[in-house]
């Protein structure tokens, strides 16, 4: 136990400050394991380091579209390489490469670095972002419950919130008692869309009353309001709204009898007429019908009353006091009606103008619309601007609504004679956008549904936002949004960068294998065989052919060769461009032209042009390649020498030297035509091939080619009077070689 101070009564003072002395060493040990845990941490969170790799360094770019997208290659563990554009040197093979950018799809492929392949673009796909759709029922407490329907598919009750992709949208609100709602949303790409939507209650229908008509003669007629019911007395009217109603009783021959009733909801009112009473006896009234319409016949009351007398005059006399409804029919004509009130001893006169039934066979089209002064053209035919009436004959007629900067209105109707038909054109703002693009013939592709191609003007866009996409082989896409205007034109100019295509190994891997350079198939740009053979008469050949371009329209190669006799050498070029490709057919066309020499002076020149024709045969990687050619062969020989002064040289074969024998100078002259074998010796042969191509391996072919010149003429070069190395003497006319090529 510590002391304490006698003088003080306190502590050592060195007492006091050991638990403090404590407290710290304490603190500065755990921020010790705190700065080791921290180390450890940020050890983990460390990338990891890149193994090596061999093979040759080479420059390499990588870019995107859009830029600044990260860079990884092989694993994300090693870390960003960079941010597009980017530029370093890579060693040669394969590499896995990742590109990432905020808002796009993250894209990874294999891809093969070489001399051939060392820019890589890589097009990044948008990320479609959702719309959101929120459903508030803070305008409409009545919304709170109401089930949610977007394009037809229950989603919820409101209050509700959405993911929807952008475009147009139905939203449809239904709930008990009250109307269904629907309204068209346009959505665009994360926009955020709020509605507060109203309901509208249904109308609970008023209960209905009913009326009870007696009268003290039987069978007498009834009218409400004036309208003449279809029962007698005693007759009940039902489904009457409450309210105030004239009931009035007929029946000859007393005097119609009127009162005023009020009906009550839900109840029957009873009434009772007496006509027994109101029966006057006097002689009645006189009604004379004129009709213009020979043998129309004259309805009072619903009966017949007679047919109008060829002068066209009909009497009807002794008629009840009160209303009569005189109707007039004539075949061929529309009937016609009239209501003629009868006084006790009056003579009244109605006359009819009958009209031919063609006449009755009009409608009325009645066209409205919301949008003021559009002009209304029906069958084709303007009738002005909207609202407007026309009178057509019954039958279908079609109805064109339009104002320039809105959707055209089209609506084909059934117009019934005597009926006025009303047609509401809801006309929509729209707009126009021109496409252009740089180089033309790109794809349009207008909220995901292409349009056409670059230059191209489309019309009739709802106005709003939209998202467009203009792509082209080859290039990059462009992607763009924009806000059509009502009525305005506006333009999408898209830029489109070529771009270099990224290589996989498998793709690689397949040029490689199918690589032909006898065929219509010519070597995609970078890729180059070489070819070596053996045949007849040319003992020894060798080519290198380079793919120049390859594409879905022209594609064109290149080849140098030199072939041998051994007694003299030829150096070709040839150029073969291919016009056509498709499935498992090629067709192309050639060039080749050359020349070279040998000892003694000797010289020869040569021109070979024609087509071939091939069809690929493919198992997997297995190539066969089968080409047929046929083509023109132009050459000119000198087979006897002449110095540099042009004099003949007494060297070369036997024939070009003196002293040969007659009987091979004659041979020699008719093999060639000329008296002095020391002049050019030209011919032209039309010459059939047949070339078969077999994929051994990826990187070599074997191949066989056989031609000839049937039913032609043997070239002197050929045989062996010039040629001592033609084993056979003569020129076969038929040959062939075989031979290797290593792809490259």
């Amino acid at each position: 136990m510590p002391t304490v101070s006698r003088r003080t009564g306190r502590l050592p003072l060195i007492a006091m400050f050991r638990p403090l002395h404590l407290a710290a060493r304490l603190l500065t040990l755990l921020a010790l394991v705190l700065l080791v845990a921290a180390t450890v941490r940020v050890a983990d969170a460390q990338v990891l380091p890149r193994p090596a790799k061999k093979g040759r360094q080479l420059q390499v770019t990588i870019d995107s579209a859009p830029q600044q997208a990260l860079i990884y290659l092989d694993d994300k563990r090693y870390g960003i390489v960079g941010y597009t554009p980017w530029s370093g040197k890579l060693a040669t093979g394969q590499w896995t490469l990742i590109v990432e950018q905020a808002g796009h799809e993250p894209y990874t492929q294999i891809v093969l670095v070489d001399r051939q392949s060392r820019t890589f673009f890589v097009p990044l796909v948008k990320q479609a972002r959702p719309a959101v759709l929120d459903v508030q029922a803070a305008g409409d407490a009545n919304v709170n419950g109401a089930v949610v329907h977007v394009d037809g598919l229950a989603q919820g009750t409101a209050p509700l919130m959405l993911d929807l992709p952008a475009g147009r949208h139905q939203v449809e609100l239904k709930k008990a008692g009250f109307h269904d709602l629907s309204q068209w949303v346009t959505l665009a790409e994360a926009q955020r869309l709020t509605l507060t939507p109203v309901l509208r209650a249904v109308a609970q229908e008023k209960p209905k009353g009913s009326l009870l008509v007696d009268a003290d003669v039987a069978d007498a007629e009834v009218y409400v309001n004036g309208r003449l019911q279809s029962d007698t007395t005693p007759a009940v009217i039902d489904a009457l709204d409450e309210g105030d109603y004239v009931v009035e009783v007929r029946k000859a021959p007393a005097a119609p009898w009127r009162q005023s009733v009020y009906v009550t909801a839900g109840k029957r009112t009873k009434i009772s007429a007496a006509l027994r009473s109101a029966v006057v006896t006097a002689r009645g009234g006189t009604v004379r019908v004129l009709a213009t319409a020979a043998g129309t016949e004259i309805f009072l009351d619903g009966k017949s009353a007679g047919t109008v007398a060829p002068g066209g005059v009909l009497d009807l006399g002794g008629l009840a006091s009160g209303a009569h409804l005189l109707e007039a029919r004539a075949r061929g004509y529309a009937p016609q009606d009239r209501q003629v009130v009868v006084n006790e001893g009056s003579s009244e006169i109605v006359k009819f103008e009958l009209v031919a039934a063609a006449s009755s066979r009009i409608g009325v089209i009645k066209v409205v619309s919301p949008v003021p002064e559009a002009r209304v053209y029906v069958d084709g035919a303007s009738v002005g601007t909207a609202p407007v009436e026309r009178e057509v004959v019954e039958g279908e007629h079609y109805v064109v609504v339009e104002k320039e900067g809105y959707t055209r209105f089209e609506q084909k109707l059934a117009v019934v004679a005597g009926q006025a038909l009303t047609v509401t054109a809801a006309l929509s703002a729209v707009g126009s956008l021109r496409f252009l693009s740089t180089p033309d013939g790109a794809e349009v592709v207008l909220d995901g549904a292409p349009v056409g191609v670059t230059p191209l003007v489309k019309e009739g866009i709802d106005v709003g936002p939209h998202h467009v996409i203009v792509r082209l082989a080859d290039h990059g896409p462009f992607e763009t949004d924009v806000v059509v205007e009502g009525g305005k034109l506006g333009i999408v100019n898209a830029t489109l960068q070529k771009i270099a295509l990224v290589k996989t190994a498998a793709s690689v891997t397949g040029e490689k294998w199918s690589l032909s350079t006898h065929g219509a198939r010519v070597a995609p740009p970078g890729r180059f065989g070489i070819d070596l053979s053996l045949g007849y008469p040319y003992l020894l050949e060798g080519r290198a052919t380079v793919g120049a371009k390859d594409g879905p329209g022209v594609g064109w190669d290149i080849g140098l060769g030199v072939r041998s006799l051994l007694t003299n050498w030829e150096f070709l070029g040839t150029l073969r461009l291919r016009f056509f490709e498709g499935g498992p057919f090629a067709s192309a066309g050639f060039f080749t032209i050359g020349g070279g020499g040998g000892a003694s002076g000797r010289n020869s020149f040569t021109l070979q042009t024609g087509l071939l024709q091939t069809i690929t045969f493919r198992g997997g990687v297995h190539t066969v390649t089968l080409t047929g050619r046929a083509f023109l062969n132009v050459w000119s020989d000198r087979l006897c020498g002449l110095d540099e002064a042009g004099a003949p040289l007494d060297a070369g074969p036997d024939v070009c030297r003196t002293g040969a024998s007659a009987e091979t100078l004659a041979r020699a002259q008719a093999l060639t035509g000329n008296t002095s074998l020391h002049d050019r010796d030209g011919g032209l042969r039309a010459v059939l091939s047949f070339v078969a191509e077999i994929a051994l391996t990826e990187t070599w072919n074997g191949f066989l080619i056989f031609e000839g010149a049937p039913f032609q003429g043997e070239r002197a070069a050929y045989t062996d009077v010039f040629n001592a190395t033609m084993l056979l003497g003569d020129d076969p006319i038929y040959n062939g070689r075989l031979g290797v090529t290593a792809k490259f």
